[in-house]
């Protein structure tokens, strides 16, 4: 457990790198109040404590001791409660009391205009553990890192999309303070069309509130229905292709290639995202495309898909370009997808 204290609190602080002098902080071993009297270097700072001793320690062996902050690719909070407290909806604590969970919750600023709002970040630990968190926003400097204890809730910071009608990205990293000592990362997707989906909120009422919330403790694993084992037994099968090869002549073909439940079609044709889109410009449906695209892919890697096929359509190719700058960027493979059955208007993502 210690051991793995260690990698935490190094992850966090080497990647945020934001003490200051003056920030009330305590060793890792040890439960004597510190200040930061000197920064010395990206990893090193000088503290003291309150007899006046100096020492020199390495930027992982120390905490903050507040409760938890938030950061943004500007400036640190200069009062975390404040903000908390200005920031910060009835208490979301009650929503979530039948799931000993970490949560993860999103508030729209303005729910009036979802593609351009930020989000505020919420964590609620409705668990008896004790987590150490470092939240990011990906490809962004925002962030926010603290420790969460059992029964608590934090404002984790207000996140914004990087350009006009996108989806923010967040990544969350924790511990799970236990016998079994957890470690675990999150990569969360908020698009704004999720919050006008009530099917993705925990209960009706938070639905309501507009609050979405990520079960972070959940896990997604392959299941396999039966009737597909037995389709893949039947595939790979010697005997059987041997029978289906007899039996072709007298039995109806079709073009339709066999889709298994662990891969994937979706189609990004706007008419199939919403039902009217007349009021909206190029470069908004481009968007909506996109997020879908994005949420889609997400689901896909949580669930262990081998590939999902994108229905773009030929058209004058901005969004197939678009689509495979995204995949580039992400180290994707992929390629046309099959030709006699989609044209030149699909993508193929291998995962």
């Amino acid at each position: 457990m210690k051991e793995a204290k260690h990698i935490f609190i190094f992850y966090i602080f080497s990647a945020v790198n934001r003490f200051r002098v003056g920030d009330k902080v305590r060793l890792m071993d040890e439960a004597v109040a510190c200040e930061v009297s000197r920064i010395i270097s990206d990893k090193l700072v000088e503290i003291h404590d309150e007899n006046g001793f100096k020492y020199t320690v390495n930027i992982g062996e120390i905490v903050p001791l507040f409760e938890g902050g938030a950061y943004s690719a500007e400036e640190k909070t200069d009062s975390p409660t404040e903000s908390i407290i200005q920031n910060k909806p009835e208490p979301l604590i009650q929503f979530f009391s039948n799931t000993a969970s970490l949560f993860l919750c999103a508030v729209p600023e303005n729910f009036d205009s979802l593609l351009n709002t930020p989000y505020k970040i919420y964590l609620v630990n409705s668990s008896e553990e004790i987590i150490l968190y470092s939240l990011f926003q990906s490809n962004a400097e925002a962030s926010s890192y603290g420790v969460l204890n059992a029964g608590k809730e934090i404002f984790g910071g207000i996140f914004s999309p990087l350009k006009k009608s996108s989806s923010v990205f967040l990544k969350l990293n924790f511990i799970v303070h236990s016998p079994e000592s957890k470690i675990a990362t999150r990569e969360l997707l908020v698009s704004p069309e999720d919050f006008t989906d009530e099917k993705l909120f925990h209960s009706r009422e938070l639905f309501r509130k507009h609050i979405l919330s990520f079960d972070c403790f959940a896990k997604d694993e392959i299941q396999i229905p039966d009737k597909d084992i037995t389709k893949l037994i039947d595939h790979f099968s010697p005997v059987e292709k041997k029978v289906r090869k007899e039996k072709v002549p007298s039995r109806k073909r079709t073009n339709e290639p066999l889709l298994l439940e662990n891969e994937k079609t979706v189609d990004l044709h706007i008419e199939e995202l919403t039902e009217d889109y007349s009021h909206m410009s190029n470069a908004e449906i481009i968007s909506l495309q996109l997020n879908h695209f994005h949420k889609e892919l997400d689901t896909a890697m949580l669930k262990h898909y081998y590939r999902i096929i994108f229905i773009h359509g030929k058209g004058n190719g901005v969004l197939r370009k678009r689509i495979r700058n995204e995949l580039d960027a992400m180290n994707l493979k992929y390629k046309d997808a099959d030709t006699s059955r989609f044209g030149f208007g699909a993508t193929e993502v291998l995962l």
